[in-house]
């Protein structure tokens, strides 16, 4: 075999019930796959002994794309699911078959036969999925979030399959999961900086139709604003002032702007949560103290960040820290690990 034909090998992974002995021990190897991204559970338990699973999936290198086939079940990602695997990316979800319904976020969320959706790993989410066939791409937040006005709001947003766009951005994944075995990572990259942006346009009516989407008014100075306000996140007296001195904007101005995040001060605080977060439950072998990370990204007091961080994940520092505890440090792919799981946990 060529080194070429060898590397190609290495990025594909499938999985089946042929594989093993009975179905719940598909379901178990299946929970293992799933894991990195979600809590999977089976909706009732005299489904188990009908479980089928069958997944086909490639690294195209810092991104994966897979399609899976799979008995109804239940997926949940909580703010403890958040910290314990420090997934920070997109799925983008086509569904040929089946669907789900439940919450994104605190959105309800409906997802039919033909619909593609997109669901943001750093927010939580609860959905009850019926049989289903998927084809989902893995984008790292790096890759998609700055071609979007709000990244935020990017989590639960459905395309409908009915619309041209739907049609469209469905073909392209169908297309990219049929040829992602056949091709090198070197060939695979510049197709995906073109798949993200093919992604961003065809969301981009479903993200204007939403009422927490940023008018048409918005300038792109709301981005060198949260540029700022991304680089001054550690400065205690980083404050909307601040802002409207740097930029020379008016107070209404400013709060019109950052009206779709919750005001300026509510996104400025929200934002040094998820760093304090990423921090507090990263997997390294020296971690700075608690108050240490509450001070050095710019709380001021320790109790009331105590009181915003639960507000905010649903949990105390301290909790966090030990769901943290729990999340795998990367290291070579332990022999009997599905591969996907590994490639996922390396992105």
């Amino acid at each position: 075999m060529s080194e070429a034909a060898s590397a190609l090998a290495a990025a594909a992974m499938r999985f089946s019930n042929a594989m093993v002995a009975s179905p719940e021990e598909a379901f178990w190897a299946w929970r293992s796959i799933a894991g990195v991204f979600f809590d999977v559970a089976i909706a009732h338990p005299e489904a188990m002994e009908r479980f089928q699973v069958e997944v086909e999936s490639h690294n195209l290198g810092g991104v994966v794309i897979g399609r899976v086939a799979a008995s109804a079940q239940v997926f949940r990602r909580s703010s403890f699911t958040i910290a314990r695997t420090g997934m920070d990316h997109y799925l983008v979800q086509f569904y040929r078959r089946g669907g789900y319904r439940g919450v994104a976020g605190e959105r309800p969320i409906l997802v039919r036969p033909g619909d593609i959706s997109i669901l943001d790993m750093a927010q939580t989410l609860h959905t009850e999925a019926e049989d289903f066939e998927n084809i989902t791409l893995v984008l790292p937040r790096p890759s998609l979030a700055p071609l979007v006005p709000v990244p935020e709001a990017l989590h639960g947003v459905v395309v409908e399959g009915a619309t041209p766009l739907g049609r469209m951005l469905a073909g392209h994944l169908a297309q990219l999961q049929e040829c992602g075995g056949q091709m090198s990572q070197a060939e695979a990259q510049p197709l995906l900086q073109a798949t993200a942006m093919l992604v961003a346009a065809c969301v981009a009516p479903v993200l204007a139709s939403r009422q927490d989407s940023p008018a048409p008014v918005h300038t792109p100075s709301i981005v060198l604003i949260r540029r700022f306000i991304e680089s001054n996140l550690a400065i205690p007296d980083l404050s909307p002032e601040t802002l409207m001195r740097q930029f020379g904007v008016s107070r209404p101005t400013l709060y019109r702007l950052f009206e779709p995040y919750g005001g300026v001060a509510s996104y400025i605080r929200r934002r040094r949560l998820e760093r304090c977060f990423q921090e507090i439950t990263a997997a390294v072998p020296e971690r700075r103290r608690i108050a240490e990370i509450a001070y050095g990204w710019g709380f001021r007091n320790e109790a009331a960040f105590s009181r915003s961080f639960r507000e905010a994940f649903g949990m105390s520092p301290r909790e966090a820290r030990m769901a943290g505890n729990l999340r795998p440090v990367p290291a070579p792919v332990p022999e009997g690990e599905p591969a996907t799981t590994g490639w996922i946990r390396r992105l």
